[in-house]
């Protein structure tokens, strides 16, 4: 067996790079983050921002987490992947009946139920 190397198997990327996932809601550190890239793209710097999903859900604020993801998309370029948890969601909102029961039980089992609560609150 031969030993063989990789030279290029690491990443190395040119410029900084912010790979977000798992936020599950935590508004404020999201915040956080997403200012932090904001600040280094506004002083001219050049910078990857991954959104890697699991952005809504658990957490207190994932409403909030979706107004932030927004309107830093309005303004800075960014990649976006959804997680399960948007999946989910979005199965549950556009899926066919099959499909939208069966995303709708995960969903709520998986900290969805966020999202009913704030359209209860909405309607009183």
């Amino acid at each position: 067996m031969t030993n063989t190397t990789f030279p290029n198997a690491l990443c190395r990327p040119s410029v900084p790079t912010f790979a977000i996932g798992d936020v599950h809601g935590q508004a404020e550190i999201f915040a956080r983050v997403l200012d932090h890239a904001a600040k280094l793209m506004d002083s001219g710097r050049a910078a990857n921002v991954v959104i890697l999903g699991d952005i809504i859900d658990r957490g207190p604020d994932s409403l909030l987490c979706l107004q932030l993801l927004s309107q830093f998309r309005r303004s800075y370029k960014s990649d976006l992947l959804m997680g399960n948890h948007e999946q989910l969601m979005f199965a549950t909102l556009h899926g066919d009946n099959d499909l939208s029961d069966w995303a709708a039980s995960n969903w709520i089992r998986n900290g969805g139920i966020w999202a009913f609560q704030n359209q209860i609150g909405r309607a009183h």
